[in-house]
Protein backbone atom coordinates (compact mmCIF):
# COMPACT_ATOMS: atom_id res chain seq x y z
CA UNK A 1 0.00 0.00 0.00
CA UNK A 2 1.20 3.34 -0.91
CA UNK A 3 1.15 6.22 1.47
CA UNK A 4 1.90 9.44 0.20
CA UNK A 5 4.90 10.93 1.39
CA UNK A 6 3.05 13.85 4.01
CA UNK A 7 0.78 11.35 5.21
CA UNK A 8 3.24 9.22 5.96
CA UNK A 9 5.32 11.51 8.27
CA UNK A 10 2.60 12.10 9.96
CA UNK A 11 1.22 8.74 10.65
CA UNK A 12 5.71 8.40 11.76
CA UNK A 13 5.40 11.58 14.09
CA UNK A 14 2.38 10.36 16.08
CA UNK A 15 4.11 7.48 17.64
CA UNK A 16 6.10 8.72 20.72
CA UNK A 17 9.57 7.14 21.92
CA UNK A 18 9.52 4.83 24.47
CA UNK A 19 9.54 5.47 27.91
CA UNK A 20 8.23 9.05 29.73
CA UNK A 21 10.64 11.07 31.28
CA UNK A 22 10.32 15.36 32.22
CA UNK A 23 9.16 16.96 29.67
CA UNK A 24 11.29 20.08 28.47
CA UNK A 25 10.88 23.04 26.17
CA UNK A 26 13.67 24.71 24.52
CA UNK A 27 15.68 24.73 22.10
CA UNK A 28 17.12 21.09 20.50
CA UNK A 29 20.58 22.24 21.63
CA UNK A 30 19.73 22.91 25.25
CA UNK A 31 21.03 26.04 25.89
CA UNK A 32 17.71 27.42 26.66
CA UNK A 33 16.04 24.51 28.03
CA UNK A 34 12.95 24.20 30.96
CA UNK A 35 11.53 21.29 32.55
CA UNK A 36 7.79 21.36 32.70
CA UNK A 37 6.32 21.09 35.89
CA UNK A 38 2.75 21.94 37.54
CA UNK A 39 1.71 24.09 40.41
CA UNK A 40 2.45 21.62 42.85
CA UNK A 41 6.26 21.23 41.99
CA UNK A 42 5.83 17.71 40.24
CA UNK A 43 7.10 17.34 36.57
CA UNK A 44 5.03 16.93 33.52
CA UNK A 45 5.94 13.49 32.33
CA UNK A 46 5.58 13.05 28.24
CA UNK A 47 7.18 10.63 25.77
CA UNK A 48 9.76 12.46 23.89
CA UNK A 49 8.64 12.02 19.50
CA UNK A 50 9.53 13.59 17.08
CA UNK A 51 6.82 16.17 16.47
CA UNK A 52 5.23 17.70 13.51
CA UNK A 53 7.79 20.30 13.01
CA UNK A 54 11.41 19.10 12.39
CA UNK A 55 12.97 21.94 14.08
CA UNK A 56 11.19 21.50 17.01
CA UNK A 57 11.44 20.08 20.59
CA UNK A 58 8.37 18.00 20.78
CA UNK A 59 6.82 15.58 23.31
CA UNK A 60 3.72 13.61 23.32
CA UNK A 61 1.73 14.56 26.46
CA UNK A 62 -1.14 12.02 26.86
CA UNK A 63 -1.95 12.84 23.35
CA UNK A 64 -0.97 16.38 23.53
CA UNK A 65 1.66 17.38 21.51
CA UNK A 66 3.71 19.93 22.94
CA UNK A 67 6.14 21.48 20.60
CA UNK A 68 8.52 24.38 21.13
CA UNK A 69 11.34 26.54 19.71
CA UNK A 70 13.58 29.83 20.48
CA UNK A 71 13.67 32.34 18.13
CA UNK A 72 16.67 34.81 18.24
CA UNK A 73 15.53 38.11 18.42
CA UNK A 74 13.02 37.99 15.97
CA UNK A 75 12.02 41.50 14.23
CA UNK A 76 8.10 40.75 15.24
CA UNK A 77 7.33 38.55 18.59
CA UNK A 78 3.72 38.08 17.28
CA UNK A 79 4.50 37.28 14.24
CA UNK A 80 7.12 34.60 15.32
CA UNK A 81 4.40 33.28 17.58
CA UNK A 82 2.27 32.57 15.10
CA UNK A 83 4.39 31.22 12.87
CA UNK A 84 5.38 28.82 15.46
CA UNK A 85 1.70 27.87 15.43
CA UNK A 86 1.51 27.66 11.53
CA UNK A 87 4.22 25.28 11.26
CA UNK A 88 3.36 22.25 13.66
CA UNK A 89 -0.51 22.72 12.94
CA UNK A 90 0.10 23.38 9.28
CA UNK A 91 -2.79 26.03 9.35
CA UNK A 92 -2.86 29.28 8.20
CA UNK A 93 -2.70 31.84 11.28
CA UNK A 94 -3.34 35.20 11.16
CA UNK A 95 -4.35 37.68 13.69
CA UNK A 96 -7.90 37.42 13.30
CA UNK A 97 -8.06 33.86 13.76
CA UNK A 98 -5.46 33.65 16.44
CA UNK A 99 -5.32 37.39 18.52
CA UNK A 100 -2.01 37.71 21.00
CA UNK A 101 -2.86 38.79 24.29
CA UNK A 102 0.19 39.38 26.42
CA UNK A 103 0.98 39.96 30.27
CA UNK A 104 3.66 41.77 31.90
CA UNK A 105 6.05 39.58 34.35
CA UNK A 106 7.81 42.54 36.11
CA UNK A 107 11.69 42.05 35.92
CA UNK A 108 11.04 38.38 33.91
CA UNK A 109 9.44 39.99 30.58
CA UNK A 110 6.20 39.43 29.13
CA UNK A 111 4.08 35.96 28.33
CA UNK A 112 2.09 36.28 24.99
CA UNK A 113 -0.56 33.55 24.12
CA UNK A 114 -2.78 32.98 21.58
CA UNK A 115 -5.46 30.54 20.58
CA UNK A 116 -7.86 28.70 18.16
CA UNK A 117 -9.59 25.65 17.97
CA UNK A 118 -9.28 23.26 14.59
CA UNK A 119 -12.11 21.69 13.54
CA UNK A 120 -12.04 18.69 11.32
CA UNK A 121 -15.02 16.23 9.71
CA UNK A 122 -15.34 13.39 11.53
CA UNK A 123 -18.55 10.92 10.17
CA UNK A 124 -21.02 13.22 10.08
CA UNK A 125 -20.28 15.47 12.93
CA UNK A 126 -17.47 18.13 13.25
CA UNK A 127 -14.69 17.70 16.10
CA UNK A 128 -12.74 20.67 17.19
CA UNK A 129 -9.66 20.37 18.99
CA UNK A 130 -7.81 23.37 20.91
CA UNK A 131 -4.15 24.62 19.59
CA UNK A 132 -2.42 26.90 22.26
CA UNK A 133 0.45 28.59 22.31
CA UNK A 134 2.76 30.80 24.85
CA UNK A 135 5.77 32.62 23.99
CA UNK A 136 8.00 33.88 26.83
CA UNK A 137 10.00 37.36 25.81
CA UNK A 138 12.71 37.95 28.43
CA UNK A 139 13.76 41.70 29.20
CA UNK A 140 16.43 40.59 30.81
CA UNK A 141 19.57 38.40 31.04
CA UNK A 142 20.98 36.32 28.35
CA UNK A 143 18.48 35.34 26.54
CA UNK A 144 16.81 39.30 26.24
CA UNK A 145 15.35 39.62 22.93
CA UNK A 146 14.77 36.16 22.17
CA UNK A 147 11.58 34.01 22.47
CA UNK A 148 10.38 30.50 23.47
CA UNK A 149 7.52 29.59 21.70
CA UNK A 150 5.25 26.47 23.23
CA UNK A 151 2.71 25.16 20.83
CA UNK A 152 0.09 22.73 22.21
CA UNK A 153 -2.56 20.94 20.12
CA UNK A 154 -3.57 17.44 18.47
CA UNK A 155 -5.98 16.26 21.00
CA UNK A 156 -9.62 17.01 21.36
CA UNK A 157 -9.71 16.32 25.24
CA UNK A 158 -9.48 19.67 26.52
CA UNK A 159 -9.17 18.36 30.01
CA UNK A 160 -5.77 16.95 28.27
CA UNK A 161 -4.67 20.12 26.95
CA UNK A 162 -5.72 22.01 29.74
CA UNK A 163 -3.67 19.78 32.14
CA UNK A 164 -0.40 20.27 29.61
CA UNK A 165 -1.44 24.24 28.97
CA UNK A 166 -1.44 24.42 32.63
CA UNK A 167 2.43 23.20 33.49
CA UNK A 168 3.50 25.44 30.52
CA UNK A 169 1.97 28.20 32.05
CA UNK A 170 3.49 27.43 35.39
CA UNK A 171 6.97 27.35 33.87
CA UNK A 172 7.21 30.07 31.84
CA UNK A 173 5.31 32.55 33.90
CA UNK A 174 5.06 31.00 37.74
CA UNK A 175 2.36 33.59 38.27
CA UNK A 176 -1.53 33.55 38.02
CA UNK A 177 -2.88 34.78 34.72
CA UNK A 178 -4.75 37.83 34.17
CA UNK A 179 -7.80 38.98 32.20
CA UNK A 180 -7.91 37.43 28.33
CA UNK A 181 -4.92 35.47 29.53
CA UNK A 182 -6.88 33.19 31.88
CA UNK A 183 -9.03 31.48 28.41
CA UNK A 184 -5.71 30.43 26.51
CA UNK A 185 -4.58 28.69 30.07
CA UNK A 186 -7.63 27.37 31.52
CA UNK A 187 -8.20 26.46 27.25
CA UNK A 188 -11.77 27.92 27.37
CA UNK A 189 -13.48 29.37 23.68
CA UNK A 190 -10.28 28.44 21.69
Amino acid sequence: MLVPWGAARMVSSARPEVGLSTATVGNSTGTWSLPLTRADGSPLQCAHTRGSAAEFTAWDCQGVEVSSIVAEKPENADRALRRAMRAVTFVGVSPETAPVVTQDLGERGEIAAASMALTSPVGKKQSASPVVAFQLRPKEGEHAGSVLTVVLHRSSDEGKTRDAAAAVWQTLAGVEPQGEMRKNVEVTGA
